[in-house]
């Protein structure tokens, strides 16, 4: 865990938010990703990048982590048990 995630842990609440990204795999070429951040005190504290191309299931993502008050330490770790 870095540094600014450990703060969040003990800071104010944390907000999980959608990000947008454009990648590019020479498999399939390019394509919209959606990956979730997690703000402490609009901070970015924790992200991982390009979760789903659903941007649908990375908003439901970010509000359940947000209602349910996640850690940033456990992101990584939450992220691929919504994944269908």
């Amino acid at each position: 865990m870095d540094e600014k995630a450990e703060r969040a842990v003990v800071k104010a609440h944390v907000r999980y938010v959608v990000e947008e990204g454009e990648y590019c795999l020479p498999e399939i070429g390019a394509y919209v990703g959606y990956g979730i951040a997690a703000l402490c005190e609009e901070e970015v504290v924790a992200r991982i990048a390009d979760v789903t191309t659903d941007r649908a299931l990375a908003e439901a993502m970010a509000e359940r982590f947000t209602r349910c008050s996640l850690s940033p330490i456990h992101l990584k770790d939450a992220v691929p048990d919504l994944l269908p």
